[in-house]
């Protein structure tokens, strides 16, 4: 089989259309989709709360394109050994939380271009994740012992995840694990919890600068759309299921000013459980499939993964005896 996407120095239109797709598809993977169908992600937790957690993630699917591009069997199989790291925390008086994400990615595309069969297998480090998020309403930094007597109702939140071009990218290939730009997700949600049940909604949109080295032409990408939801139902001991829909829509993408691909519009629908093994570990399994795929990525992804939780026990305030003084008793 010939390397598939190499440099050319004329590319058809109809590859570059296809090339497009597949580097959108990959773009997404890495960041977990565009939706980031992430549920309970806006409940509160007490500040001094560490988690360490470890995922692989399969997709397989279609890269789906324009009916009218001499295009056939255009496939992916991704995969995704994710490394996170998230600590609670208090800002200005609110909850907040910082995570980090660090994916590696196996990644194999095939598909036939003007009956002429093609293949890519990147493989290394993609762009690395880092996020900042602050519940604004419903939700006061608390410590561990006072958050043993919080009851949540209705939360508000925002948060900001920025993705910097740390991946590996090649400028002589058209699809690359790194995106070699700038990405950023404003988004705000809000949470709602009434004894097990717990209702979420969420919006925002993928911001991106320009790839100025796009095998020697320049990429850009209007920003990508999307809107979120979650019901979550906690069962016995700690064990908790949620069902996620996620649509996103807009990420047109021009090439030195012209377009490469028409609307994106994809509607996913996931669901998510968490079953404690013991205190601290917990094993995290989620699957998400496209219900409906106008361009891009039509795939279903299936995610495995464990979380260990540490924090500081807070020290007890020890009795006070018969006689003994404080540094206020001192004068």
């Amino acid at each position: 089989m010939a390397p598939f996407l190499r440099i050319a120095e004329h590319v058809p239109r109809a590859e570059l259309r296809l090339i497009l797709a597949i580097t959108l598809l990959l773009v997404a993977h890495n960041r977990s989709a565009a939706q980031e169908l992430e549920a309970g992600f806006y409940q509160n937790a007490p500040t001094g709360v560490n988690v360490a957690a470890a995922s692989v993630v399969i997709s397989r699917g279609n890269v789906l394109t324009e009916a009218s591009l001499p295009i056939e069997g255009a496939r992916a199989e991704v995969e995704v050994l994710g490394l996170a790291y998230v600590r609670t925390l208090g800002v200005l008086g609110r909850a907040a939380k910082f995570d980090a994400q660090i994916p590696v990615t196996w990644a194999n595309f095939s598909g036939i271009v003007a009956g002429e069969e093609r293949t890519r297998a990147p493989r290394g480090l993609a762009d690395p994740r880092f996020r900042l998020s602050v519940n604004l309403v419903g939700s006061p930094a608390l410590t561990i012992p006072e958050f043993a007597k919080y009851r949540q109702r209705a939360i508000v939140g925002v948060s900001l995840q920025v993705v910097p071009p740390l991946g590996q990218y090649d400028d002589d290939r058209y699809v690359n694990l790194g995106s070699n730009r700038w990405s950023f997700r404003p988004e705000t949600g809000f949470s709602w919890g009434r004894r097990r049940l717990i209702l979420e909604a969420a919006a925002g949109a993928w911001v991106f600068t320009h790839n100025g080295n796009y095998v020697g032409r320049t990429q850009t990408q209007s920003p990508l759309y999307f809107a979120k939801g979650n019901a979550i139902v906690t069962f016995r001991r700690g064990i908790w299921g949620a069902v996620s829909y996620g649509r996103a829509t807009g990420g047109r993408t021009r090439v030195d000013g012209v377009e490469t691909n028409s609307l994106q519009t994809n509607d996913r629908l996931g669901t998510t459980w968490l079953i404690p093994m013991t205190r601290w570990v917990a094993l995290r399994v989620v699957y998400t499939s496209g219900l409906a795929t106008r361009f891009g990525a039509d795939f279903d992804s299936f995610a495995i993964g464990a979380q260990y939780t540490w924090f500081k026990r807070p020290q007890p305030v020890p009795p006070k005896t018969a006689g003994s003084r404080t540094s206020h008793d001192i004068r």
